[in-house]
C-alpha cells in the first residue's frame, strides 16, 4: 500500500508541475503579444505624429487659424474638442480636421482678456496629437465698429445701435450712440373730419389721431378758415358752442407737436345749423317726390304749386321737379323784400343755348327782380322802377350742361346785386336804390302766370331743386357753404 501510495503522489506532482509550466507558457505568449502590439501602435503614433506639421497663421479675436503644412489630415484623435494654454491659463477650445495644405479654425470657447497682449504656449488637440508650440502673442483685439442709421428725433435726441464686428469685449473706439437733434417734423395730417349738429348753438367736430415722431401735443380746430379752438393730444373731438342758425359752417383741423410744427390743415367738413326762419321768407326742399305742391319749410306758408306737366325726378339729397317747357311752378304769397334780398335756385338743364326765366318777381307789368340764363350763362337782373333793369349782371360760366349748379343773387340797396355760381362770385352791379313793389306772384320755370306780355317764351326745360329767399344779404362764405352742404 506504501508503494502505491508513492506512486500517486509522484503522478500528482507531476501533473502539478505540468499545468504550471502550461500555465507560465500562455502567460508568457500573450503577454508577448500585447507587448507587440504596443510597440506597434506606438511606432504607428510617432510616425503620424513625426509627419504632422503645422503652424499658427493667425489669430482674430477668439478665432486661432492653423495652417496644416503637413501630408496628413489633422484629426487631433478624432475628437472636436481640446484646450489651449494662453498665458498659463488652459482655456477650451473646439475644432475640425484640416486637410493638408489648407488653414483651419480652433475657436476658443472660454473667455480671456483681448484687450491686452496675449501668449499662446500650447495647444492640446485631441487624445493622441499634443503639440508644444513656442510662445505666440496675441495682439490686442481690434474692435470693428457698425452703427445702425440715427432714429427720428425724439425728445431732442437721436439714438442708434452700434455693434464690434469683432467682440472684443471693449468700448475702446466706440462711436456715440446718442445726439442732440431739433425736431422739425410736423405731424400728420387729421383725417375723416366731420361736423355733427347737436342744437341750434352747438356743433362737435371730431376727427381721427395724427401721428408725430415726439408724438401729438394737440390739435387747433378752424370754423370757415378762423381759429375757434385747440384740443389737447389725446383729445379727438372739439365742441362748438358759438355757431348760430341760418348758417352754413366749415370745420379743419391741423394737429401740431411740442415744438409748434403745424401739419397741413385737413380736408373741410360742412355742416349748417337748423334756419332761422327769421330771415328766411320761403324754402322749397321738393322732398315730396310726388304731388302737385310743395311744402315751404319756411313756415311763412308760400307753398309751391305745380301746374300740370310737372314731374318728378331726382335730386341734390331727395326730389326735384321737372319742367317740360310748359310746366311751372308759382306762389300767390307775396315776396316783399325791396333793400336786402337773397335768392337761390339749384337747376339741371340740358345745354340747349336757350334762354330761361328760373325765379322771377312780377305783377305781369312791373318786374322787381329776375333770375334766368341767356344762352348758357346765369343772369340776374333789378328794377327800381318796373320800367327798365337798373341791375343787369351776367355770368361767365356755364350753368346749362345737364349737371347740377347752384344760382345766387344777392341784393342790397346800398352795395348794389352779386351773382354767384356753384358757391363762387362771379359778378356784381353797383347801382344804389331799392327794387320796385311788386305785388304778383313769385313764379319759377316760366315767364308768366296769368300774363299775356310773355307767353311761355323763355320757360325752362329741366330740374329745379332747393329754392331759398332771404330778406338778407348773404356773404360770399355764407353762398359757399351753402354749396358744399348741398354738394357733399
Amino acid at each position: 500500500m506504501k508503494g502505491i501510495s508513492a506512486v500517486v503522489a509522484a503522478i500528482l506532482v507531476l501533473l502539478i508541475t505540468v499545468a504550471l509550466i502550461t500555465a507560465l507558457y500562455i502567460w508568457l505568449a500573450s503577454n508577448t503579444e500585447q507587448t507587440t502590439q504596443t510597440g506597434t501602435e506606438q511606432a504607428e503614433r510617432f510616425t503620424e505624429r513625426a509627419q504632422i506639421s503645422f503652424s499658427i497663421d493667425g489669430v482674430n479675436n477668439d478665432t486661432i487659424y492653423i495652417r496644416n503644412s503637413g501630408p496628413v489630415d489633422l484629426t487631433f484623435g478624432g475628437t472636436s474638442s481640446g484646450y489651449v494654454l494662453i498665458n498659463n491659463r488652459y482655456v477650451n477650445v473646439s475644432y475640425s480636421a484640416i486637410s493638408p495644405g489648407e488653414i483651419g479654425k480652433v475657436k476658443i470657447l472660454d473667455y480671456f482678456n483681448r484687450s491686452i497682449t496675449n501668449t499662446i504656449s500650447a495647444l492640446y488637440l485631441g487624445a493622441v496629437a499634443t503639440y508644444i508650440l513656442g510662445p505666440q502673442p496675441i495682439g490686442p483685439c481690434t474692435p470693428s465698429w457698425s452703427c445702425t442709421d440715427w432714429s427720428s428725433c425724439l425728445g431732442g435726441t437721436q439714438t442708434r445701435t452700434c455693434i464690434d464686428q469683432n467682440s472684443c469685449g471693449t468700448d475702446q473706439g466706440k462711436p456715440p450712440d446718442s445726439q442732440t437733434c431739433a425736431d422739425t417734423e410736423a405731424p400728420s395730417t387729421p383725417t375723416n373730419v366731420t361736423a355733427n349738429y347737436l342744437s341750434p348753438y352747438s356743433m362737435n367736430i371730431s376727427w381721427s389721431a395724427s401721428t408725430d415722431n415726439f408724438g401729438v401735443t394737440g390739435y387747433t380746430v378752424y370754423r370757415n378758415g378762423t381759429v375757434l379752438g385747440t384740443a389737447g393730444g389725446a383729445m379727438l373731438s372739439f365742441l362748438d358752442s358759438t355757431p348760430y342758425s341760418t348758417l352754413n359752417y366749415s370745420y379743419s383741423v391741423d394737429a401740431f407737436d411740442a415744438t409748434n410744427n403745424h401739419s397741413q390743415m385737413s380736408l373741410p367738413a360742412y355742416n349748417a345749423t337748423p334756419e332761422d326762419y327769421s330771415s328766411t321768407i320761403l324754402h322749397w326742399k321738393f322732398d315730396e317726390g310726388s304731388g302737385a305742391s310743395v311744402y315751404d319749410s319756411s313756415g311763412n306758408g308760400r307753398n309751391l304749386f305745380l301746374s300740370s306737366g310737372t314731374t318728378w325726378a331726382s335730386g341734390l339729397k331727395k326730389y326735384s321737379a321737372r319742367f317740360s317747357g310748359s310746366a311751372y311752378g308759382y306762389t300767390t304769397q307775396p315776396v316783399v323784400s325791396l333793400n336786402a334780398l337773397s335768392v337761390e335756385i339749384w337747376i339741371k338743364t340740358p345745354a340747349d343755348g336757350e334762354s330761361d326765366f328760373l325765379i322771377w318777381k312780377d305783377d305781369c307789368y312791373r318786374e322787381s327782380w329776375r333770375l334766368m340764363t341767356m344762352g348758357n350763362k346765369a343772369w340776374a337782373l333789378g328794377s327800381k322802377t318796373g320800367a327798365n333793369w337798373d341791375w343787369n349782371v351776367q355770368g361767365t360760366r356755364d350753368v346749362k350742361d345737364n349737371t347740377w349748379h347752384q344760382v345766387v343773387m344777392t341784393f342790397n340797396s346800398t352795395a348794389g346785386m352779386k351773382l354767384y355760381v356753384d358757391g363762387s362770385f362771379e359778378a356784381q352791379g353797383t347801382a344804389t336804390g331799392s327794387f320796385v313793389r311788386s305785388s304778383g306772384a313769385t313764379l319759377i320755370a316760366t315767364t308768366g302766370f296769368g300774363c299775356t306780355n310773355y307767353g311761355l317764351v323763355y320757360s325752362l326745360v329741366g330740374d329745379v331743386d332747393e329754392v331759398r329767399i332771404w330778406n338778407k344779404t348773404l356773404s360770399g362764405s355764407d353762398i359757399s357753404m351753402l354749396y358744399n352742404v348741398l354738394r357733399q
